[in-house]
């Protein structure tokens, strides 16, 4: 076999592999992506500046991004309050500056309400 028939066949092994993937749907913990909807498993996220109900009934929250804080922190609850003693996240202190806070997908079932102190402008990353 030459080094283009190798080629060829390569290709079309690739073709007929990425033929069978499109239109299936994957699915997990984290939420559902399909390459024909091109629907991202973390599609949804909310601007606050003060405490704020971010979303009712379940779902995911994949992280924070704070744009700027002065004195800032944050409590997340499963709850449509800060009513609860379900924290997602407990009086997390933000470092100084820009930053991305990583919640790997964390899972809430009632709501996601974010409780703050200082001044915040942050993006909640989520799903449901």
């Amino acid at each position: 076999m030459t080094n283009k028939q190798f080629i060829v066949i390569a290709v079309l092994l690739a073709v007929v592999a990425f033929g069978s993937f499109i239109g299936k749907q994957t699915s997990g913990v984290l939420g559902s992506y399909s390459p024909l909807q091109n629907t991202q498993p973390y599609g949804l996220y909310k601007r606050i500046t003060t405490s704020t109900l971010i979303a009712t009934g379940a779902g995911n929250v994949a992280g924070i991004i704070v744009a700027s804080h002065t004195s800032g922190a944050m409590t997340l609850y499963d709850y449509t309050s800060a009513s609860s003693t379900q924290t997602l996240l407990n009086t997390y202190t933000f470092a100084s500056g820009s930053q991305y806070i990583p919640l790997g997908g964390a899972r809430f079932t009632t709501g996601l309400y974010a409780s703050t102190t200082g001044t915040v402008d942050a993006d909640i990353i989520f799903n449901q």
